[in-house]
């Protein structure tokens, strides 16, 4: 029917019009911000998916590196949700609007995701290898130095023996005993004394040494344990957060799919 204003021939849309209208416009707003997120130089996330792509961590450096662009971009995702979550409380269709900011917000975490378990994954393998290299030397140490005393053991026992051996020598080839006087015999008590309490220190060093290694063995093994105690509290915290971003892509499918629904009642 024309219009009685201004002789326009266009029919009027109605409300079931008007409404269908709406979701256009703002699907078509909503298409325009996230190119304009994805074509940013300054988006973190898309640096992150840029800079860091599967298989880009290498080294110890590029780890750390990657963990910290993980960071800002997750930091980036959050700012961006809660500014999109603003937006979609001024908007008609405020369910369907905060239904597309979840779906971007978790792709953004996926994303995240993803360089955060290469990166932790390399350095859990780097310290492994480190630990594994540290333990083969710290073995290949303790029979070293076990050789070590017991070469020293065996040097002062043979230098014992000879002096010994010297000592039965010369009291042989002595022609006539001769008294001993009084300082020389104190003299002789107190080498006698000082061979005594050296051959116990000597004695005491060992068993010392001896103990130390053990206790040494000990902390390496309880290192051990606690080092898998801690991979393994690490797996399970990725495992648990594995299981919640699944649970919300689920939710977030069902609710796409539940749109999709409702658009496709409205349109019919």
């Amino acid at each position: 029917m024309p219009s009685r204003a201004g002789g326009s021939h266009f029919p009027d849309p109605g409300a079931g019009g008007l409404l269908r209208v709406r979701r256009i416009v703002i699907a078509i707003v909503a298409t325009a911000a996230s190119a304009t997120f994805a074509q940013d130089a300054s988006d973190p996330l898309a640096r992150l998916a840029r800079e860091h792509a599967q298989g880009s961590v290498k080294d110890e450096a590029s780890a750390r590196l990657a963990l910290q662009r993980a960071a800002e971009a997750h930091e980036f995702v959050e700012r961006r949700f809660e500014a999109d979550r603003r937006r979609c409380a001024g908007v008609i269709l405020v369910n369907s609007c905060m239904a597309d900011a979840r779906e971007v917000r978790i792709r953004g975490e996926v994303e995240v995701h993803r360089v955060e378990l290469e990166a932790h994954d390399f350095q859990r393998r780097s310290e492994a290898a480190e630990r594994e290299r540290r333990r083969r030397e710290d073995e290949a140490q303790v029979p070293l130095r076990d050789r070590e005393r017991e070469e020293r053991e065996r040097q002062a026992q043979a230098a014992s023996e000879q002096k010994r051996r010297q000592s039965q020598e010369s009291a042989q080839k002595a022609p006539t005993p001769r008294p001993v006087r009084s300082d020389e015999a104190r003299r002789l008590e107190e080498r006698t004394r000082e061979d005594g309490e050296r051959a116990a220190r000597n004695a005491s060093q060992a068993a010392r040494a001896r103990a130390d290694a053990a206790a040494y063995a000990r902390e390496k093994e309880a290192e051990k344990a606690e080092n898998e105690k801690m991979r393994a509290g690490r797996e399970k915290s990725r495992a648990e957060r594995e299981v919640r971003m699944e649970e919300e892509e689920r939710a977030q499918a069902q609710a796409k799919a539940a749109r999709d629904e409702e658009a496709k009642a409205a349109r019919h």
